[in-house]
């Protein structure tokens, strides 16, 4: 199930077991395709895009993305139960 994967993934993130950009990538395209009428998920989406682990003056780095992935478990799920 694709919402299993992607809450493994972000799990991985913010743990700091994979921060790498493919997983980035990954949970880019299991946001876009599940909950593509979503605008919190989808401005999740737009900061997935512009991630980079080393970070940069124009680009998110490591914490940004793990502040952003901390709180999107509990709003899947209670998403799921509305």
């Amino acid at each position: 199930m694709k919402e299993e994967e992607l809450l493994s993934l972000i799990k991985a993130f913010v743990s700091g077991n994979d921060v790498g950009i493919e997983a980035a990538n990954r949970m880019e395209m299991l946001l876009d395709d599940s909950f593509p009428d979503d605008d919190y998920l989808q401005e999740t989406i737009e900061m997935l895009a512009c991630y980079r682990p080393e970070g940069g003056r124009e680009v998110l780095g490591i914490e940004s993305i793990r502040r952003r992935l901390m709180g999107i478990g509990t709003y899947l799920q209670d998403k799921n139960h509305a």
